[in-house]
Parts: structure tokens; sequence; C-alpha cells
């Protein structure tokens, strides 16, 4: 029978933590069993450290036993039936053994949630917090001291340095003091230039591209190359491109679910007056509510041309695309997606490797213009908020002059209401979101003319940009890793 913990002195034997978790949160929860043992801990996590074979009815008993700390993870799923319940009143019995004083149970909320009669007794710690993990790590201290175990002294000195500064901004300056990992030379005349070979998936961990619309699709299929753990391509069913040889490779067809004008219209006009989802960002509701918004909804379903395919009105209006996102069939098929990428491709998020997020789309209209402010809340929604304080969001975004001779009057009229959708997106995202960070790009192209040349002039001439940005667009030394507009040639601001 396999011991389950380490059998060393306590001086020289690490801090025994085991985590209790409804198997809802398990994403969560692994990346927290990852963070403390990165940080001294020796962490027990039922998936990680149950053997093949093992009895885990009679492993786990024996591990909650042997712990120094159990630490609940509490959210909305820990009132559910299941194993878990079985868990929390075992710990509470072996708390119940404990001598007075001793810190033993550690209620940690995942997420806003009223902790049970049960836990209340214990003083509860907020993961969710800019600095819930500090303080988890502060009672880990001390529970050490009291054994008289010693903890990692790169935590100590890590902890001292995150005290004067907020998790977030520090993760960022972290992770942007080291050097970059991809070195990008000017494409050639029919694809990027690549280095002499792919890079090991280690060397650009946790980076992931979002394409929304056409702008940027050359970049696709590159992912050992450029350095990308995964990527995500969303427009019409003839834009995205399948990839079944790259499981990482990722596409949402919009016009797949909802394939006719007429049908959008339909759904627009169910979604008008209907109760808006409690606790959603403003950004990702389907309900159509405000008065504002029900007056356009109207005005959509009084004048737009029902008659086509989808695909040809997403090309051509912003407000098309961003309603086509929202569809309940949509917005689940991109909800998973998102969520692939931050629990299945993402390796252990924190300080040392945020979640580095590349959204590209274009100012002048058509699909990236209608959804990169919606994917990038969902994105911020769907990713637990443990994580947050380690989300960076970079948005390209390419101006209208680099698409003068489609409809200069239009596509200047959309940047113009689009930047300023922007500015109102940011305001609203660190209200929703403070823990995260944000960066806005905005550049212009030469002219890439019309038609499918346009389309493929564009797609090359995006590709080394991406790879400038994505190098050392952020890494500005003395400015804030907080939101920030940034230039390039030909900027438009």
């Amino acid at each position: 029978m396999p011991d389950v913990h380490s059998n060393k002195s306590a001086s020289t034997r690490l801090l025994r933590v085991f985590l209790c978790y409804a198997s809802e949160d398990r994403p969560a929860v692994r990346q927290l069993y990852h963070r403390l043992c990165a940080d001294g801990v020796d962490a027990w996590l039922d998936v990680e450290k149950l053997l093949p074979g093992e009895v885990w009815r009679e492993a786990i008993p024996r591990a909650v036993r042997a712990s120094d700390v159990v630490i609940v993870c509490l959210s909305h799923n820990s009132t559910k039936a299941g194993y878990v319940q079985k868990e929390i009143r075992l710990a509470l019995d072996v708390a119940d053994e404990q001598p007075e004083g001793t810190i033993f149970l550690i209620p940690a909320r995942l997420e806003e949630y009223t902790v049970p009669d049960r836990l209340s007794c214990w003083h509860w710690v907020n993961l969710f917090e800019e600095k819930g993990y500090e303080r988890l790590m502060r009672a880990l201290h001390a529970r050490a001291n009291a054994l008289g175990i010693s903890l990692s002294p790169a935590q100590i000195k890590r902890e001292t340095a995150v005290s004067s500064k907020p998790v977030a901004e520090q993760a960022v300056e972290e992770r942007l003091q080291k050097p970059s990992i991809l070195e990008v030379s000017p494409p050639s005349s029919r694809e990027v230039s690549s280095p002499s070979r792919p890079l090991p998936e280690e060397a650009f961990r946790n980076r992931f591209l979002i394409v929304c619309g056409g702008s940027g699709t050359r970049l696709l299929g590159q992912r050992r190359v450029l350095g990308i753990s995964g990527e995500l391509h969303i427009d019409a069913s003839t834009a995205v491109k399948e990839r079944p040889e790259d499981q990482r490779s990722l596409g949402v067809k919009l016009d797949k679910s909802v394939s006719t004008t007429a049908a959008l219209l339909l759904d627009i006009g169910k979604r008008v007056g209907k109760s808006p989802t409690l606790g959603l960002s403003d950004y990702v509701q389907t309900a159509i509510t405000h008065p504002q918004d029900v007056e356009h909804a109207k005005f959509l379903m009084d004048y737009w041309p029902a008659s086509g395919p989808l695909q040809d009105a997403l090309a051509q209006s912003p407000t098309i695309s961003g309603a086509a996102v929202r569809s309940t069939e949509n917005m689940a098929l991109i909800s998973t997606q998102l969520r692939r990428m931050v629990t299945e491709f993402a390796v252990n998020v924190g300080r040392e490797s945020p979640l580095d997020i590349w959204i590209i789309s274009s100012t002048a209209g058509g699909t990236g213009e209608g959804i990169h402010r919606f994917v990038a809340a969902l994105l911020a929604e769907t990713v637990n908020p443990v994580l947050r304080p380690f989300l960076k969001l970079n948005f390209i975004r390419i101006g209208s002059l680099t698409y003068r001779r489609v409809n200069v009057e239009r596509t200047m009229l959309n940047t113009f209401f689009g930047i300023a959708a922007d500015a109102a997106f940011e305001l609203k995202f660190r209200e929703d979101f403070p823990d995260a960070v944000s960066n806005w790009f905005y550049t212009d192209l030469l002219d890439v003319g019309i038609g499918g040349h346009g389309t493929a002039v564009l797609t090359y001439r995006v590709s080394p940009f991406w790879g400038l940005f994505a190098l050392g667009g952020s890494e500005r030394s003395g400015e804030s890793p907080k939101s920030k507009c940034q230039n390039s040639p030909n900027v438009v601001q």
C-alpha cells in the first residue's frame, strides 16, 4: 500500500495539505494544486495523487487524517450531493481532534458564495480576490511554523515582492521581465517566415490567439512556429478552416447553427424583453432589455433584408455579427472552445505564466468589429475567478485605412464608432473584471484592395504586425501593464 505523504521528519518534510472540492470545480482546484506545489507545499489532490488500482474510498480518508491542513474549496457546486459532502464531514471530525487554536481547516471560496453553517466558524479566504492566494499562503506559513516546517524560501521572497503591488500588475511585470521566445522575420511573398524548426511547447506556455473575422487568418495553422498554445477562429463557415491534424486549432462557424438572416432576426425577436441572467457582464447578456437596444433590435427586424444566407450579412454589418454571437447556439459553442483553451490547453497558470490572450479584429466593419468585445468578456467570464489576476488580454485592431478602397466613408464611420465602443467597453471591463489586464493596439496597413485578392494581402500584412506586438508591444519600461493604447505605424487612435 503506497504512503499517502512522504514520511520525513518534521524539520525536513513539506507541509501536507489536502484539497477538498466538488468535481465541477476540478479545473480551478487543479490550478490551485499546481500553485501550492510550486510554492513548496505537499498538496494532495485525488486526480493527481491516487494511483491506478488504489481503493480511493480508503485512500482519501487516510490522506485527510495524514494532512496538516485541509482546504475546503467552496462554490455554488459545493451544495450538490456527492462524495465531497463525506469529505467535508471527515475533515470536520479530524478538525475536532486538533488542539484549540490550530489552523487545520480552511474554507476557501472560489466565487461569491454563502459559506455553510457547519464551516462558518472558521475564517474563510476568498481566492477570487486580488490578494486571496497571498492570504492563504500566510495561513499555511503560520501552520508550518507551528509544526517546525519551512516552506519554500522562494515563495517567501515572492510574497514580500508582491505585497507592494496588486497581484495582476505583479503577474504581468514578472512575465514581461522574461526575454521573448519568438523571433519574427519579415514575411516572404507567400507566407510568414518561420524559424528553422518549430519551437518546443514549453517555450510558449499559455499564449493564445483568437482571430475574429478575416483579419489575421494567415497566422492560423502555425502554432508551433509562432509560439501559440492554442488558437481560435470565429467567422462564417466559408472562412473557418478545419485543421484536424491540430487538436489545439479551434473554430466556430457563426452561420452553421443559424444559417439564414431570417433565422437570426427571429432569434433577436425572441430575446427582446427576456429577463437578463444575473451575475453576467452586460457584454455577454443575451436578453435585450435596455430601451435603446430594444429600439435597435426592432429597427433591424423591420428593415434588414431577411432573405439570403447569414454569411453575407455577417460581412456587411458589425450589428449582425454581434447578434449572431449572442444566439443561444453560437454562445454555447464559443463558451465551449474558450473553456477548452483555459482549462485543457493552459498549464500552471500563475504569476510565472499568465494567460496571454491575443485578439485580432478589424475596426472597419464586418464580423471582427461586431464580436471581439463579446469574445473578450465571455472569456473573462469563463476564466475561474481564482485565475483572473493572471489574465492578460491584448487587442490588435486593424484600422479603416487598410480598407480605404472598399468604402472609405463607411469604414471610417465604423472605425469611429468602433473605437468609441472599445473605450466604453474598457471602462465597463475594468469594473466587471478588475483583476484582469488589457492592452489595446490600433494600426493601419497599406491599402489591401477589395475582393479575394484584398483578403489575401490583408492576412499577409497582418502577420508580421502580430509578431511585433507579441514580441514587445507591451514591453515598455516605465509603463503600467494596466490598460493602455499603443501606437504602431499609421496608427488610428
